[in-house]
């Protein structure tokens, strides 16, 4: 039996790829005016995409592109495609850039700190209190908890966003080196925090790769809600 060459909308709602094709189809309308790679460029992707399906050959290629239905003339679109959303999100978010970035800045922000968690309330007072007064400290008791009713652990660099909310709205407020006293971590143990160091977020190449894809995203999502509508559109996909 020969294998369909489009499947309808409805086919591929019943098979729950509905929506992730009609996203991949708005991502085609936002980049179809964006130029393919030049020559070099495109040599370098063709071997990093054959390299990441396990294609060793020009004839592995072939194949693979046969077995999909596709031709010669569908490689370049296929493997460009990636480079080309990302030179889209560039171009397009280049001017948002550095205002998206100041609002993000807060969550963006990374924090180092010690962590230690106690189910009894009395026990998580007592080392309160021993680490406020210099009686202890954090490295000491983390090599204790292997055989000790508490836990303690070193968390970070992370991004502010990444954790929990009141853990969060703590570490947002707190001074470098300041322990705080035991407070319910919301899972039935008492936690005592300490925050180490604060790394304020710093726009650079890796930073500034994340923010622009959020921008790419959200002007995704933005024509995901203009996308027509079935009955304004093939009913084929």
């Amino acid at each position: 039996m020969g294998e369909p060459s489009a499947y309808s909308a409805s086919e591929l709602a019943r098979w729950g790829l509905l929506d992730a094709a009609r996203r991949e189809w708005a991502r085609d309308q936002l980049i179809a005016g964006e130029p393919l790679p030049a020559p070099a460029v495109f040599e370098v992707l063709l071997r990093q995409w054959a390299q990441a399906q396990g294609l060793s050959s020009q004839a592995d290629v072939t194949s693979w592109l046969a077995s999909r239905a596709l031709g010669p003339d569908d490689l370049q679109p296929l493997v460009a495609r990636a480079w080309r959303w990302q030179q889209w999100c560039e171009r397009q978010g280049a001017g948002r850039l550095n205002s998206h970035f100041l609002a993000r800045k807060a969550g963006l922000d990374q924090v180092r700190f010690w962590r230690l968690q106690c189910h009894d309330q009395d026990l998580a007072g007592e080392l309160y209190q021993q680490l406020r007064e210099g009686e202890t400290c954090f490295v000491r008791l983390a090599e204790q908890a292997v055989d000790a009713p508490f836990q303690v652990e070193r968390v970070g660099p992370l991004p502010l966003e990444r954790l929990g909310g009141e853990l969060a709205a703590l570490l947002r407020v707190s001074e470098v080196g300041v322990v705080w006293a035991p407070r319910p971590d919301g899972c039935g143990s008492w936690q005592i925090v300490l925050l180490e160091q604060r790394l304020p977020a710093v726009l650079n190449d890796g930073l500034r790769r994340q923010l622009l894809d959020e921008l790419g995203e959200l002007a995704l999502q933005q024509a995901l809600k203009t996308t027509p509508g079935e009955s304004q559109r093939s009913s084929r996909c």
